[in-house]
This record gives C-alpha cells, structure tokens and sequence, in this order.
C-alpha cells in the first residue's frame, strides 16, 4: 500500500538535482497500476453486495405482502426495494462509474485495460 501512495504522489530522485530526494509529479498524470485495484475492488463489492442485495428484496417483497392494507408498511417495503435496487445498479455499474471518473480527470486514453 505504502508503494502505491509514494508511486502517486512522488517519486524518489537519485541525482544530485533536487536536494530533498523527492520529484512531485504532475497533477494530469495517473499510475498505471491503480486499474487493477479499482478491479479486484469492484470484484470484491459484487461478491458481497449481490447475495446481500437479494435477501434484501426478499425482505421487502415480505413486508409489501404482509402490509395487510395499511399504506405505511407498504411504503416501507417500497422504500426498502428502491433502495436495494439501486445500491444493486451502482455496484453494477462501479466499473463504468471508474472509466467516467478518469474521463473527467482529464485521462484521454484508457488506462484500465477490458
């Protein structure tokens, strides 16, 4: 972890030019090896979200079936499945959601590979 933080925000400089050791780098530029992480993050999010978010709706689907006519049981168990679903799509789309942050940064071409 520590490598990553120096490889983002310095690197180390052996000449005699700079007296600190330290080259900051310049702002527009991304690591090459942070895709990787963003993947096996994103990987990692859908193994645990996707089950979690199906018991979820499960949940809501009981509490819409057993709101017996009374409007705000029902409105909790809609509530409950708008939020499941969405939390579901997010984590779905977390990899699409990774190369439009980098668009924005400015990045032109794409440094996570398919």
């Amino acid at each position: 972890m520590f490598s990553l933080i120096q490889k983002v925000i310095a690197v180390t400089d052996t000449t005699g030019s700079n007296p600190t050791g330290l080259n900051i780098k310049a702002p527009g530029t991304l690591p090459t090896d942070v895709c990787p992480l963003l993947t096996k993050i994103s990987d990692f999010l859908f193994l645990i979200v996707a089950p979690l978010a199906g018991l979820v709706i499960l949940w809501a689907a009981f509490q819409i079936l057993t709101a017996g006519g009374d409007p705000a049981k029902f409105a909790t168990g809609k509530r409950t499945l708008v939020y499941a679903l969405v939390g579901l799509g997010i984590v779905i789309l977390s990899d699409g959601i990774v190369d439009i942050v980098i668009g924005l940064l400015g990045q032109t071409d794409s440094i996570c590979p398919p």
